[in-house]
């Protein structure tokens, strides 16, 4: 049943003017163990809420989806530089130097 209903949450999840209590239930939502729709993951400027739920998302696909994403903040994905799997670790794209060093202040690590 899951699958049947995914590609009417992905069309969904692309919708731009989607508001944000209705993108965070899509974030949250399970999909079978596939994890949420993985256009709720890749949207332009997501708000601090739903990159708040993708980090904490118990699936590592879902984050994984998330660090990929060339329309997220670079900023954003930054934060998933500690995450506790090693599949979301490896697949972080590079930062620039700038960044990635005001990721690591932000994080208490010395430069």
């Amino acid at each position: 049943m899951v699958a049947f209903h995914a590609s009417a949450l992905d069309g969904v999840a692309r919708n731009p003017a989607l508001p944000t209590p209705l993108l965070l239930r899509l974030l949250a939502f399970d999909g079978g163990g596939d994890g949420p729709p993985r256009y709720a993951l890749q949207r332009a400027g997501l708000p601090e809420s739903a990159v708040a739920v993708i980090l904490a998302h118990p699936n590592p696909g879902a984050r994984v989806d998330f660090a990929m994403s060339k329309l997220a903040e670079p900023v954003q994905r930054a934060r998933l530089v500690d995450d506790p799997s090693p599949k979301v670790r490896g697949c972080q794209p590079g930062l620039p130097e700038d960044e990635m060093a005001a990721v690591l202040n932000r994080a208490g690590v010395p430069a």
